[in-house]
């Protein structure tokens, strides 16, 4: 697998940018703004994951709802489980209060299942599209066959019978 590029959005307090660049992680950063996500994911960067922590505080609703409608990759919070957030808002949670082994490796297994995930959603959307192609097909051949419809009221009426008004 190609080496990931990650989001680190909001300050690095604890020198996670470090650590995950040590492990082969390419790691932009952005300011906890929705200006600061925006201004780096319309560049439409090919995004392994777009991160977020709750060292301090939790990451402003407003910034993830920005990242979640901008980015295709998915978004994992780093937890500090001593601060209150709404993890439902991450496609991925992991638990930083151990050591950088632990949680890079964990980190990179959220990383590698939606790699997993989005190939298969690529394959599935490519057997839909063939789908509605042969549906398509399918259409247009039973279009051809009733370019001339039967009136079956016609079937039951005598010749020179025509239907009263």
């Amino acid at each position: 697998m190609a080496a990931a590029t990650v989001l680190y959005v909001g300050d690095d307090f604890c020198h996670r940018i470090p650590v995950m660049e040590s492990t082969g992680i390419v790691v932009l950063h952005a300011e906890c703004s929705v200006g600061g996500v925006r201004k780096l994911l319309v560049k439409d960067e090919r995004l392994s994951a777009v991160t977020f922590h709750n060292d301090l505080f939790p990451p402003p609703i407003e910034v993830v709802s920005t990242a979640r409608e901008l980015a295709r990759a998915p978004l994992i919070l780093l937890r500090n489980p001593a601060i209150e957030c709404d993890e439902k808002a991450f496609d991925a949670v992991i638990d930083v209060d151990f050591s950088p082994t632990i949680w890079t490796k964990s980190f990179e297994q959220a990383i590698a299942e939606a790699h997993r995930i989005q190939k298969l959603s690529r394959q599935l959307q490519r057997e839909c599209e063939a789908v509605r192609e042969a549906c398509r097909g399918l259409r247009e051949i039973s279009a051809r066959n009733c370019k001339s419809p039967v009136d079956y009221d016609a079937l039951f009426r005598a010749e020179g019978n025509e239907p009263e008004d």
